[in-house]
């Protein structure tokens, strides 16, 4: 039986800016999406090295990629050009160093059927792509805005939409990072509800080397974009505010939340000062607990340093040293209690464990494959 979901052409949107030692193995990830309709277009963002004749000789070698080429316009810019340019029923947007798993764009075209948006679960790969790092599998059935203004984490390629959530919307091209936040609020204000997938979708290569090391950059722009979050919550009708909790303090909360983890990464992957500058700018408003700084620590492992979070593996001492000495600097600074090294420290190793235990499961049961690069 045919579903109507497979009837529907996606439009894959690869923004690709000097992008030539990965954009092959993402648009080989295509490639074994045997049973789904869709079409690439990679946007060449004014690069500067050879990905451009290498986004034109992929396009030669399989009709369904096109390629647009542009003066560098960003991120947010390069994302907007291939909408411009999707013909598509759906639209898909996949960074150039990452990759759709096998039966991904299938899983998440058949819940946007249900809300005209979707999103999966994805995994954390390790900068050559081979290794997985860590699972992230939401449990929730579905989320809208309640859930991003509580700061839901979700990546932008494992997220689908119908074209007509987006006639009215396009990435904003001024408001620096987390560019895909600040639509996703737009999307939520306008009544956009997501569909969990239920699947697996895509895996998100962590490279040391990223955009997203900025940390300070990026802790500032997650702040305005989480400011202008509620800012745009308060203004809808009544109807659609009864049940959210747009308090001033609710919004400290969040804007707190997300300076503590920017900062704890910059002080995991760089040093404990650019730590503290980061949260000293735009957090310290209530005590840091050992449950929040493991979690943060964690994830600064993870998405900052690009390693899986082993215990037991030898690069283990130099993170957990370094998150220990960013726990006690909080802790002389006075907005931590004397414990929180230790503390932290056990429940950021049992939960590591866990994370690695969970992975070791999954990978008996299905080992990462090597992408077919042809």
């Amino acid at each position: 039986m045919t579903h109507a979901h497979a009837r529907l052409l996606i439009s894959v949107v690869v923004p690709a800016y000097n992008a030539e030692q990965t954009l092959a193995f993402t648009i080989a990830s295509l490639g074994r999406e045997r049973d789904t309709k869709f079409e690439c277009i990679i946007v060449n963002d004014g690069s500067t090295d050879s990905t451009g004749a290498l986004a034109d000789d992929l396009a030669r070698r399989d009709a369904r990629v096109r390629v647009v080429h542009q003066a560098n316009r960003g991120l947010a810019g390069a994302r907007n050009t291939g909408i411009e340019h999707a013909r598509g029923d759906l639209l898909y947007f996949l960074d150039a160093d990452d990759w759709v798993l096998p039966g991904g764009l299938d899983s998440l075209a058949r819940a946007c059927a249900r809300t005209g948006a979707s999103f999966g679960a994805f995994e954390f790969r390790d900068s050559s792509g081979a290794r997985r790092i860590l699972l992230h599998e939401p449990t929730l059935p579905v989320f809208s805005l309640p859930q991003l203004l509580d700061l839901h984490f979700v990546i932008v390629h494992s997220t689908m939409y119908h074209r007509d959530a987006l006639a009215h919307h396009r990435f904003s091209e001024s408001v620096g990072r987390v560019e895909d936040y600040e639509l996703w609020y737009r999307l939520a204000a306008a009544g956009v509800t997501w569909t969990n997938a239920g699947a697996r979708v895509c895996a998100y290569r962590c490279r040391p080397s990223s955009m997203s090391r900025n940390d300070a950059d990026m802790a500032r722009s997650a702040a305005r974009v989480i400011s202008g979050g509620f800012a745009l919550a308060r203004t809808l009708p009544e109807s659609r505010r009864a049940g959210l909790d747009l308090s001033p303090q609710r919004e400290t909360g969040r804007l707190e939340s997300s300076a503590f983890s920017w900062a704890t990464r910059a002080a995991i992957t760089s040093s404990v000062d650019a730590g503290m500058a980061i949260y000293s700018e735009l957090g310290r408003t209530r005590l840091v607990l050992p449950d929040r700084a493991a979690g943060a620590a964690l994830s600064a492992v993870v998405s900052g340093l690009g390693q899986r979070p082993d215990p037991d593996a030898p690069a283990a001492a130099a993170w957990l040293a370094s998150a220990r000495e960013w726990w006690r600097a909080l802790s002389r600074a006075g907005i931590a209690s004397p414990s929180l090294a230790d503390e932290a420290a056990a429940l950021l190793l049992a939960r590591a464990r866990e994370a690695c235990s969970a992975l070791g499961e999954v990978e008996s049961r299905h080992p990462a494959q090597p992408l077919d690069v042809r």
